[in-house]
């Protein structure tokens, strides 16, 4: 079931779904969001958000959109590969 399917059955946003459940990952939750990624992140920009959050000081949402929109990642691509890097590396 696509993500905004999702979002529109809990009465939320698309946005507000996707920060709910970094907050879900950040409690210790492994979260398998692979068929949301492979339809609306590339492979070298998962690649490049990886390699952000390994090198990174903090793992703060606010401070890699930032430092990633520099590079032309949208908000959405980090949000969803967190997700998946916090699930995969962090938990």
């Amino acid at each position: 079931m696509p993500l905004s399917d999702i979002a529109r059955n809990v009465e939320m946003t698309y946005d507000e779904l996707l920060y709910e459940l970094n907050n879900i990952v950040d409690a210790g939750t492994k979260l398998n969001i692979n068929f949301a990624i492979k339809d609306k992140v590339d492979e070298d920009i998962i690649d490049e958000i990886f390699d952000y959050f390994k090198s990174a000081t903090t793992d703060a949402i606010e401070t890699a959109i930032r430092k990633l929109q520099e590079d032309d990642i949208s908000e959405e691509e980090v949000l969803l590969t967190r997700i998946k890097f916090i699930s995969d590396i962090a938990n």
